[in-house]
């Protein structure tokens, strides 16, 4: 029995994404839920199959044998079955149906599968229909490749000529009609496509024969010979009976048209050639009806083969031969005939045979009678004994003593053991381990004891060691007289069931850690912008649990709007969109996905935090900006002025400053802000600046946080960060930035800053000291190589998230949504990437020309 079943969330995209039609019917076959194949398949929209019963669905629909199989479905929880299936159109296929019983919310289900085989039931009739023409003609029947020589014979040519398939391999027809006439064919099939007429051969042992020859060209599509196919009718004896028929007609008339059996002659086609007179008053037809009609005419169809088959068989055979079948009179009765002949030969060639008919339908109804009381049991006993074989399921059998009677062969296939190492063993010791000895036996003592039948599941033990565990449906076996004689069992294998519900117990646990642990964050809006579910990245970020609430109620109106705006594109047009957010000063690389749940299409959003690499980028260009100047620009002034002009364009940096450092003294030389009087009193105070003197002590990054900076009476200033120019262990100066909005400095942007001011320094000291150009080179150099290194702290772990996602992660879509994200940012790395490139450039040309 499957698991109970909920079409919601997972189930569901499942459920849609079966490339084959699946049903879910009620007990009494009514449509319950069936996914998009089977409205692609039938033709009918989902809400008409849902009004529909299954038996409506079928094109030859048997109320009994629907019934037999929804009961067998009840019964031992699993069919497979073919059915002939009625599209809408009226068109019809055929399709191999695999039902299970399963649970469906709350009440018994019947969960369906259905596989269109039209085309193989197509292609397996055809085949069987050609080869069984080939295989079982009367005919001698060869294949001749392009080039002349013998590909394939069927028995009937081998018999005629005498020659085996690897005698005739590769050789030409003209091995048994001789050269010249096998080129006079030859060139006229070649001319025409086809050959009718009586040519004489000669088999394997030097006898001639004669035979009556059609062939004819296979071509393909572009006219090219596939190959050639030779239909050859021995007509020897048919020749020599004709002679003999003339010789002997006179003598045997009188004798024949007095004979009250019905007598009849035929040629070697077997067309009548005589009819006795008797016939009359058998059939009720006039001798002239008859003549020259063919002899298996009137036949029962039902008898028509088995009729040729004997008439053939005798003639092959050179027997009598006897058949008795259903023969139809003028009055349109149906009567039995017990029909003898006897083929006749003229030098060995077939010419025609007598036929002796006589009336023998009473003989035949008695027999019938007796016939089908017999068959009714025995039909009974093959029908159950061909079910055990068929049957799906273990089917074992034991006697009271527990020894095996009965082992089919699913129990072979399922267990290892073959019937006859089985048959006579102790059941029990056989396959139970020993742990469940003891509680099985006394399940089945209680089934033979009652009668009654009972479901048990236990392990089970293969022959080779392997453990199953089995669902047995048992029962009590009964004589005729109803004492019990022994008991069966039914088993299905649970063990692949039970590690699917496992694993996908697993699963789902996994996902929902995922979801629950995810940096990202992670919701579900509906088409109303109102959040349905948030993981606690989504919580964390927004700063309140936002289930329930609209984007309207959670952020600004322009923001609500512009997200509103995306999410409608995104249902509208069914498909993903990826985009950028900014949010309280907050950067995030966000993804919209469709998706459809059992009430509704909603909104999939994924969001990742890029602040800091948005920043590290901006910070980057900033100070890509800066290594130009420092290659490029001669003049301190002028590098320090546009080296803080470049620090303050940074959105966080509201004011930068620079001051040189001489022999202990503090010199204010550049502000990113106001003119010269506001660089006069902001640079004046730097001289005594508490921060900016710490920094210089320490050789480190100074940061003081605050609403007023004391020292220059700066206000709304959030902190303050004093970076060192230090070269040498020297400090050349100072870079004191002004931060207007709260936000935590990461290590890295304070690694990217002292890199920067160490460049700074090592740009002064060589203006300064222009013979320390090789040493300021190597410096530069060095931090050029520590932003390779710092984007790789970045790409690094980029990486393996995406290796998790494509190990870890068995949901294939969320899967991709990841790492489609995480290639987002990438691509932001490969941007700084190209910064870097910039300042190798430097590099080279400062190695070349420094």
């Amino acid at each position: 029995m499957m698991p109970p079943m909920e079409l919601g969330g997972k189930f569901k995209e499942i459920f849609e994404v079966i490339p084959d039609p699946v049903y879910i019917l009620d007990l009494n076959g009514n449509i319950l839920e069936v996914n998009s194949a089977a409205e692609k398949t039938t033709g009918y929209s989902e809400e008409e199959l849902l009004e529909m019963n299954v038996r409506q669905l079928l094109s030859d629909y048997d109320p009994k044998k629907v019934d037999e199989r929804l009961k067998q479905v009840m019964e031992d929880g699993y069919a497979v079955v073919e059915l002939k299936r009625e599209r809408k159109d009226g068109t019809c296929y055929y399709a191999e149906v695999h039902a299970r019983l399963i649970d469906y919310e709350s009440k018994k289900a019947i969960f369906c599968v259905e596989r269109d085989i039209t085309k193989r039931k197509e292609l397996e009739d055809r085949l069987k229909l050609y080869r069984e023409i080939f295989t079982n003609s009367n005919d001698g029947i060869a294949i001749i490749d392009a080039d002349g020589n013998y590909v394939e014979q069927n028995q009937a040519h081998r018999e005629l000529l005498g020659y085996s398939d690897d005698e005739l391999k590769g050789k030409t027809p003209a091995i048994h009609m001789g050269e010249e006439q096998f080129s006079k064919i030859y060139e006229e099939i070649s001319k025409k496509g086809w050959y009718r007429g009586e040519i004489k051969c000669y088999r394997k042992d030097g006898s001639p024969i004669y035979v009556e020859l059609s062939a004819f060209a296979l071509k393909d599509d572009k006219g090219d010979v596939i190959c050639y196919v030779g239909i050859k009718r021995d007509i020897t004896q048919r020749k020599k009976l004709e002679e003999e028929l003339r010789k002997n007609e006179e003598k045997y008339r009188l004798i024949v048209e007095n004979s009250r059996d019905i007598i009849v002659t035929v040629d070697e086609n077997g067309i009548r050639t005589y009819v006795s007179p008797s016939v009359e008053s058998v059939l009720g037809y006039k001798p002239e009806d008859l003549v020259g009609k063919p002899v298996f005419e009137q036949v029962h169809p039902d008898d028509l083969d088995a009729v040729r088959a004997e008439f053939f068989r005798a003639v092959e055979t050179k027997r009598p031969g006897k058949i008795v079948h259903r023969y139809r009179r003028k009055d349109g009765k149906w009567i039995w005939l017990e029909s003898k002949g006897s083929p006749m030969f003229i030098n060995d060639s077939f010419v025609g045979g007598v036929i002796i008919a006589r009336d023998v339908t009473e003989r035949i109804e008695l027999e019938m009678k007796l016939r089908e009381s017999e068959a009714k049991y025995r039909e009974t006993a093959e029908l159950l004994q061909r079910m055990i074989d068929v049957a799906p399921a273990a089917i074992i059998g034991w006697d009271l003593n527990f020894r095996v009677n009965l082992w089919n062969k699913t129990a072979e296939k399922m267990f290892e053991w073959k019937a006859e190492e089985v048959m006579g063993r102790d059941l029990i010791e056989l396959m139970i381990s020993e742990s469940e000895r003891e509680r099985v036996r006394e399940v089945i003592e209680e089934v033979m004891k009652t009668g009654e039948s009972k479901i048990n599941v236990n392990e089970n033990i293969a022959k080779n060691g392997r453990k199953l565990m089995v669902e047995w449906y048992n029962f009590a076996i009964k004589d005729a007289e109803g004492k019990t004689v022994g008991a069966a069992s039914i088993g299905v294998d649970l063990t692949e069931r039970i590690e699917m519900e496992r694993k996908i117990r697993e699963s789902e646990e996994k996902f929902r850690k995922i979801f629950e642990n995810s940096p990202y964050s992670i919701a579900i809006l509906d088409k109303d912008g109102v959040f349905v579910e948030a993981n606690p990245a989504t919580i964390k970020s927004i700063g309140k649990d936002p289930v329930g609430k609209s984007l309207f109620e959670l952020f600004p109106k322009e923001v609500a709007e512009r997200r509103m705006e995306l999410l409608t594109k995104v249902l509208d047009e069914d498909r993903l969109v990826t985009t950028e957010d900014v949010r309280d000063g907050r950067y995030f690389s966000v993804s919209l996905v469709p998706v459809d749940l059992p009430d509704g299409k909603y909104c999939l959003i994924l969001a990742k935090e890029i602040t800091d690499l948005v920043r590290l980028n901006r910070l980057l260009n900033a100070i890509y900006n800066i290594n130009k100047l420092i290659v490029h620009e001669k003049d301190k002034q002028k590098l320090l002025e546009r080296a803080s002009e470049e620090l303050a364009s940074l959105e966080d940096y509201s004011i930068a400053t620079l001051c040189l450092v001489k022999d202990g003294a503090i010199i204010p030389v550049a502000v990113s802000v106001g003119g010269d009087e506001i660089l006069d009193n902001l640079l004046r105070k730097h001289r005594e600046c508490e921060i900016i003197k710490k920094a210089i002590e320490s050789k480190s990054i100074t940061i003081r946080d605050g609403g007023i900076c004391v020292g220059c009476g700066l206000t709304g200033i959030k902190s303050v960060i004093s970076i060192p120019m230090v070269v040498d262990g020297e400090v050349k100066g100072v870079i004191t930035l002004y931060l207007t909005t709260s936000r935590e400095i990461s290590d890295d942007e304070l690694e990217l800053l002292g890199t920067m001011a160490e460049d700074l320094a090592f740009a002064i000291k060589a203006i300064e000291l222009d013979e320390m150009k090789r040493k300021a080179y190597r410096q530069i150099e060095q931090n050029i190589e520590q932003f390779a290194i710092l984007v790789d702290h970045i790409r690094n772990p980029l990486a393996a998230i995406i290796l998790l996602a494509e190990l870890e992660i068995k949901d294939r879509k969320l899967s991709e949504l990841i790492i489609q994200q995480a290639e987002r940012i990438e691509d932001i790395i490969k941007r700084l990437d190209k910064g870097w490139l910039e300042s190798e450039k430097v590099r080279e040309f400062l190695r070349k020309y420094g």
